[in-house]
């Protein structure tokens, strides 16, 4: 026992004295590690902020790239735009500049003419001058009729130059317009339309709004319209009357209406004929029954737009003309 004890204090004193590892050099140990451990997550941490910004930098170059191109792509439409007005400005200006040359070509041409004129008077005068110092009557006579002959055919061939002059310059000016008409005509083609037609041949069916107007009696009536022919146009539409709080009318009814072929701005004729239905009220409105069947003239101005916009403007009047009338307006569009 006591050989026991002893030999395990002289192990216990060879290791000490061999270096073995104390608690403290374990505690010591356990702190390297653990600064260890936090410097790796620090270095990881540190990473994946820098993966972080670089993923948002990309996305913000992106993003810049994006703005870029749409500002190159309205830059690019303003441009072709730009370049589409600049062209028909050019056109413009070279057909003023046509008929500018064209003016100037007939100022010179008069010009030369009158030069030669003028030219032929004067060697005409040299040689009747010159044929009247010669001595002998016949040589005089004939060189004046020479004279008078070259200066007649000078004159006539200078009137013959500024003829041909103005036949041609004719000639372009009918062919520009041809060639503006033929162009007007193609795009108009498009529509259905009638070349030298009003506008009513390319915008046909059409709405519009009547006040007092169309159909009679109405307030304010409601009208679906279509355009015939460039001359004629027939209407459908329907409305009510409440002239006061003790009756009211409902109207439905049909109209005609005839207007100057070629004229978009055109006076206008036209009947409407409508049925009126009324729940109380007076025994006559213009000479006929609130209830039934009436007839109503139109005059007026009707002017239908380019675009299809449609404004008009007239009288209407029961066919009894011992009757008062009404002034009505109409707005709508066709297309």
């Amino acid at each position: 026992m006591n050989y026991t004890i002893l030999a395990l204090v002289a192990v216990s004193i060879t290791l000490t004295a061999w270096g073995a590892p104390t608690a403290n050099d374990v505690q010591a140990a356990k702190i390297e590690s653990t600064r260890d451990r936090a410097s790796q997550e620090r270095d990881i941490a540190e990473q994946r902020a820098k993966a972080k910004n670089e993923v948002q930098a990309a996305k913000l170059e992106s993003t810049r790239d994006k703005a870029s191109y749409q500002v190159d792509t309205a830059e690019q439409r303003a441009k072709a735009k730009n370049d589409v007005q600049a062209a028909k400005i050019e056109s413009v200006r070279d057909r003023a500049s046509q008929e500018l040359d064209i003016a100037q070509q007939r100022a010179k041409a008069k010009v030369e003419a009158a030069d030669e004129v003028s030219k032929a008077k004067v060697e005409a005068a040299e040689e009747r001058a010159r044929a009247k110092e010669e001595t002998t009557e016949e040589r005089v006579k004939a060189k004046l009729e020479s004279a008078e002959l070259r200066a007649k055919a000078t004159v006539e061939s200078a009137q013959e130059k500024v003829k041909a002059q103005e036949d041609g310059s004719k000639v372009r000016i009918e062919a520009a317009n041809v060639r503006g008409e033929a162009q007007r005509d193609k795009r108009d083609s498009g529509k259905g339309g009638t070349p030298g037609g009003s506008a009513r041949t390319y915008d046909r069916l059409g709405f519009y709004l009547s006040a007092w107007g169309e159909p009679q009696p109405t307030t304010v009536g409601v009208n679906v319209a279509y355009n015939i022919e460039d001359f004629l146009r027939v209407n459908v539409g329907v409305g009510s009357d409440t002239a006061n709080t003790n009756y009211k009318i409902d109207t439905i009814g049909i109209g005609l209406k005839a207007f100057v072929p070629g004229w978009s701005l055109s006076p206008t004729v036209g009947v409407n004929v409508a049925n009126t239905t009324s729940s109380s009220g007076p025994r006559e409105i213009g000479g006929f029954s609130p209830s039934g069947v009436q007839a109503h003239a139109l005059f007026g101005m009707d002017w239908q737009s380019s675009i299809g916009l449609n404004l008009a403007v007239g009288y209407a009047n029961t066919f009894r003309f011992d009757q008062p009338g009404t002034v009505y307006a109409n707005a709508g569009f066709f297309l």
